[in-house]
């Protein structure tokens, strides 16, 4: 069995989207900042909504699932949401098999990594899609992949723009990942009132967006040009960075990788 190196220099050398045609991708995130990402989303997402309901969610437990849900691709590397949805029942068989087999390789390795649950619990409770925690997590999950997305258009990425219309059934690329958002959102309509005002949470997909307007009044990115884009998402996702993350959580907003 191959040797793995630390959790966190296996997450940091798995970068995003790489089998797909999005390329260049000026800021292209690896698992470690993402994963960082999702679990600040859902953290500040299960806090909203302990406060405005009364069935109250285990935030540990969100922080928890958020913090390890994509271990499995240390393993198995990044399969793309929109190729999981085409799988064959053949595949899908084996990327169960192949799931299953990721959590036993990662618990030899980092069986000693946890804080409130056991790290194999934790893996093996992200199979079990009916948490609420776990659907605040798998929101979590699409909304940093739609804001991911963001972020490239707001740095004038025009070919990442072009090329995710066409992959995507030629729908925007914010089409795609706000209709998956909104799924996520109804799927919460059994444990919450719908009549819950999301306003200024990141559950509040009201915000209108206007993609060329976007692409006509971007520029890569700088720190001084991250603020006010009137994208009220994207606004509280760059927010978050400075809330909860280190300065080296903050340059990969700003820090280029990959150029035309």
């Amino acid at each position: 069995m191959k040797k793995l190196l630390s959790r966190e220099e296996e997450l940091k050398n798995i970068f995003r989207y790489k089998w797909s045609p999005c390329d260049p991708m000026y800021y292209r995130s690896n698992l470690f900042i993402h994963t960082k990402r999702v679990t600040w989303i859902a953290s500040e997402i299960a806090k909203f909504l302990n406060n405005v309901t009364a069935k109250k969610i285990d935030v540990w437990f969100v922080q928890e699932m958020a913090n390890f849900h994509d271990d499995d691709e240390i393993i198995m590397w990044d399969y793309l949401a929109m190729d999981k949805e085409v799988f064959s029942p053949e595949q899908k068989k084996q990327y169960e098999f192949d799931s299953n087999n990721a959590i036993e390789i990662l618990y030899i390795h980092y069986w000693n990594i946890w804080n409130n649950y056991d790290y194999k619990d934790i893996l093996l409770k992200l199979r079990n899609k009916t948490w609420i925690e776990y659907l605040i997590v798998e929101f979590a999950d699409k909304l940093d992949a739609h804001l991911e997305v963001s972020h490239e258009l707001f740095a004038w990425n025009k070919m990442f723009s072009v090329v995710l219309s066409d992959w995507w059934l030629n729908v925007g690329p914010f089409d795609y990942t706000r209709n998956k958002l909104k799924k996520r959102l109804d799927n919460f309509s059994e444990y919450f009132s719908p009549h819950i005002d999301l306003s200024g949470s990141f559950l509040d997909l009201n915000s209108t967006f206007d993609e060329n307007k976007c692409l006509k009044n971007s520029k890569l990115h700088k720190i001084s040009n991250l603020w006010n884009t009137w994208y009220n998402l994207y606004d509280k996702w760059i927010d978050i960075h400075l809330k909860y993350g280190t300065q080296e959580d903050v340059n990969y907003l700003v820090n280029q990788l990959e150029f035309k």
